[in-house]
């Protein structure tokens, strides 16, 4: 997941004779799956053993369409078991959206249809809504623990409309080629990580706030026993879900992990609904 530097002419040559899509450049590397990697080269022996990275996102990426499948199921029974629920159905739209692209995955990895730019901007858009509709999910309990409080509705719904958008800034500044020793690989402007934690930290800071409040305030009425209640409301599973999405905010904008940062993201999209399950099913 490198960062580019548009203003350098060395990393935007290709642009002068590149396909566009709705005024988008697309990069020519970013058209071609592993299998057409694979082929166009003369000595595939060698190119397999450059395929290491490709070969870890491709065994990532099988993991994650088991827990996607898995969670498919889950969330359909929540659903059916409760059917009016909001926080069930905030479960199940991002299921199936990763369940699309579970299927785009094993398509683009077959060598049929797909390429590395279908899968990157579908999981764009799965993050984007993903994010969203946890954030539905964690507004909805904030809202009620706090006694209704308006004010945490108003201060909410930017930066949640916000979320949405991320797809399309991520979409038109930034590319998608396939290298060897990383697979599907997005180049994009470094101010696109800050746009991002600029909408999710003040977001996810503001409900981990809440949460610890609810915390301290069940511990002094409740004792030791606190945190019992709070798993049981589903409130544990929550705060959880928020930190993640505040620890995965600094790992990307850090670079921590270096070119395998965009594995973060895709982390933090199982993660955040994992944790959203889990409290929607401890409040069944």
């Amino acid at each position: 997941m490198p960062a580019i530097d548009y203003s350098n002419p060395a990393e935007t040559t290709w642009m002068t004779n590149a396909t566009h899509l709705w005024g988008i450049p697309l990069h020519p590397l970013g058209e071609v799956n592993m299998l057409d990697f694979y082929m166009a080269k003369e000595n595939s022996e060698q190119t397999y053993r450059e395929l290491s990275g490709a070969r870890f996102q491709l065994a990532s990426g099988m993991l994650m369409s088991y827990l996607t499948i898995r969670n498919i199921i889950i969330c359909t029974q929540m659903v059916v078991a409760r059917p009016r629920i909001l926080a069930s159905w905030c479960c199940l739209i991002p299921c199936f959206i990763g369940g699309i692209t579970t299927v785009v995955f094993v398509l683009m990895e077959l060598g049929y249809y797909f390429a590395c730019r279908h899968l990157v901007w579908l999981i764009f858009f799965g993050i984007s809504t993903a994010n969203f509709f946890n954030s539905t999910v964690l507004l909805q309990k904030v809202y009620l623990i706090l006694n209704r409080e308006t004010r945490v509705l108003y201060a909410s719904t930017l930066p949640m409309l916000l979320q949405l958008s991320y797809v399309a800034i991520m979409i038109s500044s930034s590319f998608i080629t396939f290298k060897p020793d990383v697979g599907c690989s997005i180049h994009y402007p470094y101010y696109t990580i800050w746009i991002w934690l600029a909408i999710s930290l003040p977001l996810n800071i503001m409900f981990s706030v809440a949460f610890c409040y609810v915390a301290i305030k069940q511990y002094r009425q409740y004792g030791s026993d606190a945190w019992k209640r709070l798993a049981r409301d589903g409130i544990q599973a929550m705060c959880s879900a928020a930190l993640c999405n505040v620890i995965c905010c600094i790992l990307v904008a850090t670079q921590a992990i270096g070119s395998k940062s965009d594995m973060v993201l895709a982390t933090d999209w199982k993660c955040g609904f994992y944790c959203m399950k889990s409290s929607v099913v401890s409040s069944l």
